[in-house]
């Protein structure tokens, strides 16, 4: 399921430096309930998107959509970081829907175990926080009833081995 990072292109705009320190010192703190040193959203998520191309697109978008809210909406920044979180956000999504119809292709018998779906379940409540936080659609719970079918997933496979 973890894919690596992509190549260089597209979606290594010259932002990233400033979209992952934005995660990491603003987005994160939010996410917490409690802010520190073991926040998990810095020190866990920020792993996983070294190695896990889904939750790096995920974070991005999720940054570059909080960015932009710090502009009023006429400003070219804006548009900018809203145009740059819906591309990362396609593709994040592009790649969910393929991690997920993995998922659901495996027989009961093969599926991996609940490490191998913690970076997809990560990508969804990322993406589903993002979707809260833009406010516009009500497409977060989609991704919360996705997040729930993921669990359920893991659950039926753990009952059964």
């Amino acid at each position: 399921m973890g894919r690596s990072l992509p190549s260089p292109g597209v979606f290594h705009s010259s932002h990233l430096p400033r979209l992952l320190a934005w995660f990491i010192e603003r987005v994160a703190q939010r996410l917490a309930w409690v802010d520190g040193p073991q926040n998990p959203w810095r020190r866990i998520v920020l792993s996983l998107a070294e190695t896990h191309e889904t939750v790096l697109m995920s974070v991005l978008a999720l940054a570059a959509t909080d960015i932009s809210s710090q502009f009023p909406k006429g400003d070219s920044w804006f548009h900018n970081f809203k145009n740059l979180s819906q591309t990362y956000h396609r593709h994040a999504l592009n790649l969910l829907t393929y991690e997920l119809k993995s998922m659901c292709a495996l027989p009961l018998s093969q599926t991996r175990l609940v490490a191998s779906f913690f970076p997809t379940l990560v990508s969804v409540m990322i993406i589903c926080n993002k979707d809260i936080l833009n406010a516009e659609t009500l497409e977060w719970r989609m991704h919360l009833t996705a997040a729930r079918e993921i669990l359920a997933a893991v659950n039926n496979c753990l009952d059964l081995h």
